[in-house]
């Protein structure tokens, strides 16, 4: 299965799959066992993605019906406090909105989706509507390696 068969697979509209699959192109083997090596790996490359872009399509749902529900509702706890970090970090040093949070405030599912687009390169301005698809997909795997880097750090076992 080569490059045009990953093209075919691609959707017309499918801002999802497109940097997957091209990240997941390898060279078109020129025997029939590397081939079949190809299409096995761009088949759990999409396995894979697609779960990432159901859960991200589903963030997008929940934050429509209700911006004000919690982030627990859809985000882990780990999740959770790594955007609380990232939220503080991003608020304004000056300004009404500069005041630190209260040690009892819980991130709304919205003020979690805009952290999570400001990952992945959204600048949030007044004009700006919105963050897409793409930029909570790479939003959603700043996340993740900050979750994992947290993880690291608290771990007894530091060191060589």
């Amino acid at each position: 299965m080569g490059q045009d068969a990953a093209e075919w697979l691609e959707p017309d509209d499918g801002k999802l799959s497109r940097p997957v699959l091209r990240g997941e192109r390898s060279r078109k083997a020129p025997n029939l066992p590397g081939q079949l090596q190809e299409y096995d790996l761009m088949v759990r490359a999409i396995a894979l993605y697609s779960i990432v872009a159901w859960r991200i399509l589903w963030m997008t749902y929940q934050v429509r019906e209700d911006p004000d529900q919690p982030c627990s509702v859809v985000f882990s706890p780990e999740e959770e406090e790594a955007f609380r970090k990232v939220y503080e970090r991003q608020r304004p040093k000056k300004g009404p909105r500069s005041q630190p949070l209260a040690p009892d405030h819980r991130l709304t599912l919205g003020e979690a989706m805009h952290t999570m687009a400001k990952l992945g390169g959204f600048l949030g301005r007044k004009s700006d509507g919105e963050p897409g698809v793409k930029t909570l997909w790479r939003g959603y795997r700043a996340l993740q390696l900050i979750v994992l880097g947290m993880q690291l750090a608290s771990s007894e076992h530091l060191g060589p």
